[in-house]
């Protein structure tokens, strides 16, 4: 049987000698939307900025004091995908900008961790990257994903 996939909903199974539509295909198209509907979760904007915003709000979360720095450490491929894209609720790109806002956001929301940003948390992250306080830096890894964020 060969399965071909049909971006990004659905997948058509085949027969495996003539190619013809199997009558499992109903079965088969279920069971991957029941998939897709278990594992797809929201996310607010880019992933890639909003994983490294999550990773900071988890970090802050968990800290007994109030937040000194953050230094993010990523794969290339995160590092390229996120570098240039535009944050939610904010007109502005950046890592820095993206670990900032996230070490104020809500690490509950999860992949919508930067939902409800103000214009003070804005400026607030600001701050921090003119102090100097969020740093990025590339991870000696061979993972293609990855991000770890040090507080």
């Amino acid at each position: 049987m060969k399965i071909r996939w049909n971006f990004p909903l659905f997948a058509v199974i085949m027969g495996s000698n003539k190619g013809e539509l199997s009558g499992d295909c109903d079965m088969y198209e279920h069971a991957f939307l029941e998939v897709l509907d278990r594992e797809l979760v929201v996310a607010l904007g880019c992933t890639e900025p909003i994983a490294i915003a999550l990773a900071a709000a988890v970090a802050s979360k968990h800290l007994k004091e109030p937040l000194e720095f953050l230094e993010v450490y990523a794969s290339g491929n995160i590092i390229k995908n996120a570098m240039g894209v535009s944050i939610p609720g904010t007109g502005k790109t950046g890592m820095n900008l993206a670990a900032a806002l996230g070490s104020l956001g809500d690490a509950d929301r999860k992949l919508e961790v930067l939902s409800g940003i103000s214009e003070d948390n804005i400026l607030e992250a600001t701050r921090m990257i003119s102090a100097g306080r969020i740093r990025i830096k590339k991870a000696d890894t061979v993972k293609k994903l990855y991000i770890e964020v040090r507080a």
